[in-house]
């Protein structure tokens, strides 16, 4: 039994933000993060591979043009994330469904790439006059019907190709309350109408992969609000620090809950082993009496 757990991320900060030393400073004592894809969709991580010249992904506002945003959509048309889990021992995959929701995908040349506001800026956007937004709250029913499909692919990927990999879906909510600094809270207008459509689709989309697939889950917890100050601005997916403690802790206690299951299944192998070695010699005792 490895003490440490071999972990992938794949979703939004929803999902990462709880393995990283900035919110838990010891989660290392027990998991390694060996894969970190984010913002990237099922859909567009099912299609082929292509390639692209870097300079169109440049965005053309310079104080948009971050070298982590140019490699993170290069990694997405790619499919780096198939290979990397492919590369590494994965224990447990962490994934969320939020980026699904909150950016949908471009649809052009009979394929798919994660729609995140990043590309808008980009050659590589403005060079292709057929490409189409499809989400799930502008088109809802077509995003729907692509996203099942891609879903099913993306399991199926994963239940062939990494079968001893353990999945954990981590629930996303936007909220409309937000805390301050001294612990006090306000309800944001701006948050709430939002806030509530995306959670309709966010609980639609997870009901589907509930039941469907063979997934852990870590429920999102009534009392979790967003904080006014968080590290990536304010937000209604940038929560309070008890969200990410809440996380890490349920994530605790699917692995403990894993360790004790593989301990009874090995306990009732040797039971079972040990019936049999006594029914065999009973067999041999009463043969060699008559």
């Amino acid at each position: 039994m490895k003490d440490i757990k071999n972990i992938a991320i794949y979703g939004s900060c929803v999902s990462k933000d709880p393995f990283t030393t900035r919110f838990n400073k010891d989660y290392k004592k027990k998991y390694n993060c060996v894969v970190s894809d984010q913002r990237y969709s099922f859909i567009s991580t099912m299609q082929e591979k292509e390639e692209v010249d870097v300079l169109e992904l440049v965005s053309a506002d310079p104080n948009r043009n971050t070298l982590d945003e140019i490699e993170s959509v290069k990694e997405d048309l790619q499919k780096t994330f198939l290979d990397s889990m492919l590369l590494n021992d994965v224990d447990y995959l962490i994934f969320d469904i939020n980026i699904e929701v909150q950016c949908g995908v471009l649809s052009y040349s009979d394929t798919f790439l994660t729609d995140i506001p990043y590309i808008k800026s980009t050659d590589f956007y403005s060079n292709r006059p057929d490409i189409k937004h499809i989400n799930v709250l502008d088109t809802p029913d077509q995003f729907f019907e692509i996203w099942c499909e891609n879903c099913d692919k993306f399991f199926n990927w994963l239940k062939v190709n990494c079968p001893e990999t353990k999945i954990i879906l981590i629930e996303a909510r936007a909220v409309d309350i937000v805390q301050r600094s001294d612990s006090s809270t306000y309800i944001e207008p701006f948050f709430t109408v939002r806030s509530k459509l995306i959670n309709i689709y966010n609980k639609k989309l997870e009901k589907y992969i509930k039941e469907n697939f063979d997934v852990y889950v870590v429920s999102f917890h009534k009392d979790i609000v967003a904080n006014e100050n968080h590290i990536w601005g304010k937000w209604h997916s940038h929560f309070d620090d008890y969200y990410y403690i809440h996380v890490l802790k349920s994530v605790d206690k699917i692995v403990e809950y894993d360790e004790l299951k593989k301990q009874v299944e090995s306990l009732s192998k040797e039971n079972e082993s040990l019936r049999e070695e006594i029914s065999f010699l009973k067999k041999s005792r009463n043969e060699v009496q008559e």
